[in-house]
């Protein structure tokens, strides 16, 4: 079998970050599987916006300008991830459309934490998205707190043949039956194409994806992740 490694794409664009502190202008850097940024002299980084943890040698004074941390479980376990914060910003989404590929802008309203609206009626997590593209002007109607379902609302009511080209439509990429975050959670199966062709049910799925108990050696991407080997869904096998 031939085995793929997924290629870096590094994507840079602006957001507005907002806690408790303050607001201020950022740059995020994207490769599709890790999410990069400095805030107030501290580098970041996380596999997902739940687990952007501060660099191990950020100096506590320094740490001290953020309004909370917590506990992360993700990223191995191995620290403190930043907490109560809002972010807003438009992130590029390639769009197939009238047989031609265009650049849409996916614009991003996310909060992490219960504190930054001073609001104990909002939850805790919060996620609103809107795709914009030539002349279509979509909003997902779900506000579900998740990518896979906000992206998917979006994705029923794009016109015509017009299709999303990246991981949330893509044949070879699945959610765990244990759950997944909020965003960059998918499974990429693109090594193990004739496996998963022959999934059906979750029951399947669980057996190939974790025989014996223990994860075969797949790759977590984000949902607006896209590489090479795309090809859309057609939803005749998998799991989701």
């Amino acid at each position: 079998m031939t085995m793929f490694r997924l290629p870096i794409i590094d994507q840079t664009y602006p957001c507005t970050y907002t806690d408790l502190k303050g607001s201020e202008q950022i740059m995020l850097r994207n490769n599709g599987q890790q999410i990069c940024t400095t805030i107030r002299g501290v580098n970041f980084k996380g596999s997902e916006f739940e687990a952007l943890d501060p660099d191990e040698e950020a100096d506590d004074t320094l740490l001290e300008q953020f309004s909370d941390f917590e506990y992360s479980t993700l990223n191995g376990g191995k620290g403190r991830s930043l907490f109560n914060f809002r972010l807003d910003f438009v992130m590029p989404l390639p769009i197939l459309t009238h047989s031609k590929l265009v650049t849409g802008d996916l614009r991003v309203h996310m909060r992490l934490g219960d504190d930054i609206e001073r609001d104990p009626a909002y939850e805790v997590d919060y996620l609103k998205l809107w795709l914009d593209y030539e002349d279509v002007h979509l909003e997902a109607r779900k506000e579900s707190g998740h990518f896979e379902i906000d992206l998917n609302d979006i994705m029923t009511q794009l016109p015509n043949s017009d299709s999303i080209q990246t991981c949330i439509n893509c044949q070879w990429s699945d959610y765990s039956p244990y759950g997944s975050g909020m965003f960059g959670t998918m499974m990429c199966l693109r090594n193990y194409k004739t496996m998963y062709q022959k999934v059906f049910n979750k029951t399947a799925f669980l057996q190939m994806v974790y025989p014996e108990g223990k994860a075969i050696g797949f790759d977590c991407v984000q949902e607006t992740y896209c590489c090479d080997q795309f090809e859309k869904r057609d939803r005749t096998f998998g799991y989701t």
